[in-house]
């Protein structure tokens, strides 16, 4: 039978190829129900003797399409004579239509053909249909502060970065942080500051590529040096997630980021999760990336740490001091 997720994709792909497969799979349905009907009469006719076997009948009057060649055929087989040959050759005749099953196996061959034609059909329309529902389900561009869901998620509006004035395009992030309900704490070095930095900010547009916005949280004015900061949280967290941008080398000398690492908190400082990625050094684009840390049993994340080292053989290397963060999601601990 036709699968639905089969007659699903084929419909995605267009109504014509659709079409054709159908029509591919009703004649190679009906090419088997010939064959089974020509079998079953054949064998009612040559089981009455238990010198012959059927499916040996079968095949000499698939290969063979004159009378001659097939007593010849069955006369090497049997011991009969071609008397008796011929009056089992008419009774099958009585019965079976000889000339279509001759053509047996050349419909086994269409047949086979077709169903790789429908196979095939098959297979890019359910490839199209889910391409089609990645496209529609990719995230979106940010245009701003999202409220919290039914399910308690928020994502940070980042959209102050759009505002941020020139030559480095970056604003304070506390305050606009603050409206969804985060604190920076524990600055490290305590000079450096979390900002909004607009992708103008960040070699002119020319290394980051936004996927769903062009402002990023990060780390400014570290020196070079391992940096860290704090997000403090005014609710508890079920879990929060966070994308790293796609990366690409705009020059000869590639693209390179720092190693980090991000530590989910429970109210007591200890650690709950973690996650973390190496220093990247690529001369090809490195894809986005979204992690996600969580807070297994009752405890909630009411901090998140991001610790970031630019060094390589501890001197300062990559291009950017501090990860990067395109969007930052919020789950709250359900009441």
């Amino acid at each position: 039978m036709l699968n639905p997720e089969v007659v699903k994709g084929l419909v995605g792909v267009s109504s014509f190829l659709g079409l054709l497969a159908l029509l591919a799979y009703f004649y190679v349905l009906a090419q088997v129900r010939i064959a089974e009907r020509s079998v079953r009469s054949v064998r009612e006719v040559v089981e009455g003797d238990g010198s012959f076997i059927a499916r040996q009948i079968v095949q000499i009057l698939e290969q063979f399409k004159e009378d001659a060649a097939r007593l010849q055929a069955l006369r090497q087989l049997t011991n009969f004579d071609t008397k008796k040959l011929q009056s089992l050759l008419a009774g099958i005749e009585d019965k079976v239509d000889v000339a279509r099953l001759a053509k047996l196996s050349t419909g086994r061959y269409l047949s086979a053909v077709c169903g790789i034609l429908f196979g095939t059909l098959a297979v890019l329309g359910l490839i199209y249909s889910r391409t089609v529902q990645t496209e529609v389900t990719a995230p979106q561009p940010s245009t701003g502060s999202r409220p919290p869901s039914t399910t308690g998620e928020m994502v940070v509006d980042f959209s102050a970065g759009n505002k941020a004035p020139s030559p480095r395009y970056l604003v304070a992030a506390a305050p606009y942080l603050k409206d969804a309900g985060i604190s920076i704490v524990a600055l490290q070095p305590p000079e450096s500051a979390v900002v909004i930095v607009n992708n103008l900010g960040l070699y002119g547009g020319g290394a980051v590529r936004p996927t769903t916005s062009e402002n990023f949280l990060t780390q400014a004015d570290t020196g070079n040096v391992p940096a860290s900061f704090t997000l403090s949280f005014s609710e508890p967290l079920e879990s929060m997630s966070f994308t790293r941008p796609k990366l690409y080398a705009d020059t000869k000398s590639g693209v390179t980021h720092p190693a980090w690492s991000a530590h989910a908190l429970d109210a007591h400082g200890q650690e709950l999760s973690s996650t973390s990625e190496g220093l990247l050094r690529s001369f090809e684009a490195k894809e986005p990336a979204t992690y996600t840390l969580r807070a297994p049993g009752f405890d909630g994340i009411v901090a998140v740490r991001f610790d970031s080292d630019p060094r390589m053989d501890g001197k300062p290397f990559a291009g950017f001091s501090t990860l990067l963060v395109e969007r930052l999601t919020l789950i709250r601990t359900r009441k």
